[in-house]
């Protein structure tokens, strides 16, 4: 049989799962053509594009497309790097916001914890048993108002007055309070005067050199008026030029009375 005769010589290169003769052998090879078949119509199935027409693979454009494709991922790399870091430098200034707010919390704690000890002292000093109650839950008036101002201001109330003497805590803080507020109100007024008086004495100064300055002026206009009447005594009349020089400047008083000319060094004319 040919078929065989050509199997046995083919023997070599025989595929997996081949039958070598009769009718069982041709059917095997049948399969195994339809799978071969399958897998090619699979292949240009993907190749074909929209319009049913198989599309030829470019091979640059799938090399270009490839470069833009590392490009991006080698950006993106990057951004992932360092938003890596970014994250682990947040994660740390966290960590030391953390820290310094806890000690910013002991810090209040403590400075709480003395502020109720001073006022222990105090209400000892002061012969009270009372306890601490709503003032010394306020840190922050607390810390407006310091041990000495409160002694000094007890002291002098109690220098003025005996009942005074029995005031209590917050009686003294209001008072504090009071005269820290007019003593605020007495500085703001003064300082209001000073600027004003710095004004009105910058502008007196102004107008005291405006006026020398008018002064120099006057004395230069009516010593060249007086110099030019001197100068040329026949363009003037000479009775109203001595009056004029007379009541100018206190020089034109020392000029003599019209006497024929001789004040001015003007020849008397015989005639």
């Amino acid at each position: 049989m040919q078929s065989g005769e050509h199997v046995e010589d083919d023997a070599g290169a025989r595929p997996s799962g081949y039958v070598p003769s009769g009718a069982t052998g041709t059917t095997a090879v049948r399969e195994q053509l339809a799978v071969v078949k399958k897998e090619l119509d699979f292949i240009s199935q993907q190749l074909r594009g929209p319009g049913g027409q198989v599309q030829r693979i470019d091979l640059q454009e799938v090399e270009r497309l490839v470069r833009h494709l590392e490009v991006d991922r080698g950006e993106l790399a990057k951004r992932c790097q360092r938003l890596a870091e970014e994250n682990q430098d947040l994660m740390e200034a966290n960590r030391h916001l953390e820290v310094d707010l806890a000690e910013a919390r002991r810090e209040l704690d403590d400075t709480r914890r003395q502020l109720k000890h001073q006022q222990i002292d105090l209400q000892m000093k002061e012969g009270s048993s009372e306890r601490p109650c709503a003032d010394a839950e306020q840190p922050s008036a607390e810390e407006r108002l310091t041990q000495e101002s409160l002694e000094a201001l007890q002291a002098a109330m109690g220098a003025s007055s005996e009942p005074s003497r029995h005031m209590s805590r917050s009686e003294l803080i209001r008072a504090l309070r009071a005269t820290q507020e007019e003593l605020a109100v007495q500085r703001a007024r003064n300082q209001k005067l000073e600027h004003r008086r710095m004004l009105d004495g910058h502008r007196c100064e102004v107008l005291a050199d405006a006026a020398e300055r008018q002064r120099l002026e006057l004395t230069a206009m009516r010593l060249g008026k007086q110099r030019k009447l001197a100068a040329h005594p026949q363009t003037v009349h000479k009775p109203k030029m001595l009056h004029h020089l007379a009541h100018t400047m206190p020089v034109s008083r020392e000029v003599k009375p019209w006497a024929g000319g001789e004040a001015f060094g003007v020849p008397r004319s015989n005639s």
